[in-house]
């Protein structure tokens, strides 16, 4: 039987977090200096899609990034109680 550390658990979102928000800011990047001229109509009407998309992927990184805090937060505290109790 495996057991994985709380801090661990709370370290997985974070690095899918990094890993998303490099994604999508190149996208954001690729986006933005393809040559668009602002409007999203015709051919622009997917570069705006994909810039929408690629912002979306922004927030859910963060989403992702706070859970992952959050999970790390709780087990500190818990290790720290632990401590607090054995002492």
């Amino acid at each position: 039987m495996s057991t994985i550390s709380p801090i661990s658990a709370g370290m997985q979102p974070l690095s899918t977090a990094y890993s998303q928000i490099q994604r999508s800011g190149e996208e954001i990047a690729a986006s933005t200096t393809s040559g668009s001229s602002g409007t999203s109509s015709g051919a622009n009407g997917a570069s705006a899609s994909s810039l929408t998309e690629s912002l979306v992927g922004q927030q859910e990184a963060q989403t992702y990034a706070l859970a992952g805090v959050k999970v790390v937060q709780a087990a500190d505290e818990v290790i720290g109680t632990i401590l607090d109790v054995s002492a």
